[in-house]
């Protein structure tokens, strides 16, 4: 599924999100802090997975987190049940 920027999408439990960090010195990525969803949740996109990245931005209980785009799937709007897209972020 290709994900969007401003998408609102579902994500089931048992999925890591992460935050990173660069090393300024080799320029490499590490996994500064990480995180399992123990619920299913819903989330908006901050930043969609460009091309060739498999990463999307989201916000996750108030802070930006780094989840994979194959385990986000998104929520059609017009079928959403208002009681399940009441979540605070």
């Amino acid at each position: 599924m290709k994900v969007e920027k401003g998408m609102l999408v579902y994500i089931p439990s048992g999925v890591r999100l992460v935050k990173t960090e660069r090393d300024k010195d080799d320029y490499d990525i590490y996994v500064k802090e990480y995180r399992v969803t123990d619920k299913p949740t819903n989330c908006l996109v901050l930043e969609s997975g460009a091309a060739g990245k498999k990463r999307c931005k989201v916000i996750y209980e108030g802070t930006a987190w780094y989840v994979n785009c194959n385990s986000v799937y998104k929520i059609d709007k017009e079928k959403a049940n208002a009681s399940e897209a009441r979540r605070s972020y």
